[in-house]
């Protein structure tokens, strides 16, 4: 047993000598083996361990299951870390189910407990059984190739030394170390999808079709662990050709580059961007469905609303998912000289005329030569059509392709605020550039002076036509 899994941690690269690992132990058979096994692993292979115990609050065992797993770890020498969170409280706080609620009380008191320490990784004692169940799970709700790896060795600090081994394999190991532990009844709630996967259908599958079903299900999720990783290698070459901006809130992709991909990529695009939005876990096949759906729909300026506030938008020639989606206000102010104008944002720009001989600009400032203005002035939203000449470029653009070149995030640009004349002349895109139209240079004279400024105070809001 011990020689398995230390073979396993090897081939895996799950730890290496001079690292401590934090052993996640509810005081139940599946960690109390994991703690004894690295604890032994640990005397020979020249890594450290402490044991990590959250009390959840949700039964009258969880006092005195805290006491057994630090009174196992005094005795070995091991040092122990507990914490106790009203997982109940934390459920109705975050709307989530009380096993959601309890896995986030866990894995955020184990990160947190990493960086305090600190330690390279968390070690929880999934293993093969688990897998089987996972991946049958997945398969339930409709996963796809990366449901089906089903639990990893290694999900960043999250590290399953256990994974190649039976529920069976680590109770015989207990009893002939003789190690207690504790049993959670709440295991046997077969209200729970997986207990009754675990306690009804892995039985039955085993009983009626295959008696190796549990590592049948834990080999064909290695496999495509294996193609899955390959597969998202190639994947990266497609999203850095597709996707156009990201930041945290959202991302942009190329629509038409998007729909000539073979089903297959699409499919993994779009459940690539939902996780880079929404989170990796929760999705499943009918939400990737519903976004190929919508896409393929004609017309634009449609929008898809999703689970975790997601919204998927389609509109002319990009793919956009975000997880902050808001309506901009279009607006068209008359500005005055001097004066200021603010935009429904509550962005301020100020208005000056100054001499070119007190030209010296700073950040959030641009200068026009006034002269080469046709007065009266706008500040207003992009316009379908609208089509610039950037100061020092040969020829005029297209607004909406500069926009895209300068990778401005589609649900900002009618934030964008464009100055322009009465009869369509654009002199500035403030904040991005300016036009040729408008430059200053060695004959200008008169100079309009643009300020970006939070000053609210004496501000004359300028009327919107």
């Amino acid at each position: 047993m011990i020689e398995a899994v230390k073979a396993y941690i090897a081939t895996q690269g799950l730890i290496r000598p001079g690292e401590k690992i934090i052993v996640a132990v509810s005081g139940g058979p599946d960690s109390m083996a994991l703690l004894y096994i690295l604890w032994e692993l640990s005397l020979e292979s020249g890594f450290s361990i402490v044991a990590a115990h959250i009390n959840h609050g949700l039964r009258p065992q969880a006092g005195p299951e805290q006491k057994f797993v630090e009174e196992h770890c005094r005795r070995m020498k091991i040092p122990c870390y507990a914490k106790t969170i009203d997982v109940r409280e934390l459920a109705c706080q975050t709307k989530t189910s009380l096993e959601d609620a309890g896995r986030q009380a866990r894995y955020g008191y184990f990160n947190e407990l990493m960086l305090e320490l600190p330690a390279d990784a968390i070690a929880t004692a999934h293993h093969q059984d688990d897998q089987a169940e996972t991946v049958l799970l997945h398969l339930l709700r409709g996963a796809g190739m990366q449901g089906l790896r089903g639990i990893m060795p290694r999900n960043g600090n999250l590290i399953r030394p256990l994974l190649q081994l039976s529920k069976q394999n680590l109770l015989n190991y207990l009893q002939e170390n003789q190690i207690s532990f504790c049993v959670d009844q709440s295991n046997q709630d077969q209200t729970f999808l997986r207990n009754r996967i675990r306690h009804q259908l892995i039985p039955l599958l085993q009983n009626e079709y295959n008696p190796r079903i549990a590592e049948n299900l834990s080999r064909l999720a290695e496999i495509v662990g294996a193609e899955n990783d390959y597969l998202q290698q190639i994947m990266q070459g497609y999203w850095k050709q597709l996707v156009y901006a990201q930041d945290e809130q959202g991302l942009e992709m190329d629509l038409d580059g998007f729909k000539v991909l073979p089903l297959a990529v699409r499919r993994r695009l779009t459940i690539m961007a939902l996780s880079a939005v929404g989170g990796p876990t929760g999705w499943e096949a009918r939400d990737v469905e519903k976004v190929l759906e919508l896409l393929h729909k004609p017309g634009s300026a449609k929008i898809l609303q999703l689970k975790k506030g997601i919204k998927i938008n389609k509109s002319y020639d990009r793919i956009i998912f975000t997880s902050n989606w808001q309506e901009t206000d279009i607006f068209n102010i008359e500005v005055t000289i001097p004066g200021q104008a603010i935009l429904p944002d509550g962005t301020t720009y100020g208005f000056i005329l100054e001499d070119k001989g007190r030209l010296n600009a700073e950040a959030d400032e641009i200068y026009l030569d006034y002269d080469k203005l046709s007065l009266p002035l706008v500040l207003r939203s992009r316009c379908n059509g609208d089509v610039i000449q950037p100061a020092g470029f040969a020829g005029h653009k297209k607004l909406k392709k500069y926009l895209n070149e300068k990778k401005v995030p589609f649900r900002q640009r009618d934030q964008v605020a464009v100055l322009a004349s009465r009869n369509g002349e654009i002199y500035a895109l403030v904040g991005l550039c300016i036009c040729s139209a408008a430059a200053v240079d060695h004959l200008s004279k008169n100079i309009l002076l643009i300020k970006k400024t939070a000053n609210e105070n004496n501000i004359h809001k300028l009327k919107s036509r």
